[in-house]
């Protein structure tokens, strides 16, 4: 699944274990890019998208795009 191998690219790239980011995601969004929140959260990683443009990413529901600004604010906490 392309989704899957997105989140797991961006998380070998940012040194993260790739199964703890896949669950992030699979609880984030069930693994849909199409996800939205009633808070306004979108995509695979449910970032909101001031977040979202923060860490790098201006389309949060392209899930190579959402992975790695999800990474890098991973990073942060």
């Amino acid at each position: 699944m392309a989704v899957k191998g997105a989140v797991f690219k961006a998380a070998r790239a940012g040194g993260h274990d790739p199964h703890l980011m896949l669950a992030i995601a699979w609880v984030e969004s069930g693994f849909s890019s199409k996800a939205t929140s009633h808070a306004g959260a979108v995509g695979l990683m449910q970032l909101l998208p001031h977040i979202s443009r923060a860490f790098g990413c201006d389309t949060p529901r392209v899930p190579a795009c959402a992975a790695k600004a999800a990474v890098a604010l991973y990073e942060r906490l």
